[in-house]
């Protein structure tokens, strides 16, 4: 019920506070000058500038992937010959550690080249 009350009040404030209270409405040839003041007073959109951006993100576009293209670096060459390698000599170390941890160590040495 109180709720009811608040808003009694406020309602009953805002009339009391309203300045528009007891002035007759606008008639139909009032309304259509204000009407027409409001859209003469409105900026126009800018119908060009979109169809500007799109054509310039494109010209962007276009000029940016011929940079890509024409600046690329030439793939190099492939080679002649293909040199062999020469055998890997494997060694190994094992070791065990006292609490039974085994450790096991590979070594890949290029060998001596053979020589043609």
């Amino acid at each position: 019920m109180n709720r009811r009350l608040t808003e009694d009040a406020l309602r009953a404030t805002l009339r009391a506070g309203d300045p528009a209270q007891g002035v007759p409405p606008l008639d139909a040839t009032e309304r259509a000058a204000m009407r027409i003041a409001f859209d003469a007073a409105t900026p126009l959109p800018q119908a060009t500038a979109r169809p500007l951006r799109w054509a310039a993100a494109g010209a962007l576009l276009v000029v940016a992937a011929m940079a890509t293209w024409v600046l690329r670096e030439p793939a190099p060459p492939p080679p002649e010959t293909v040199e062999e390698a020469a055998p890997l000599t494997t060694r190994q170390l094992d070791f065990k550690t006292p609490g039974g941890t085994r450790l096991i160590w590979v070594f890949d040495t290029p060998g001596p080249k053979e020589k043609s």
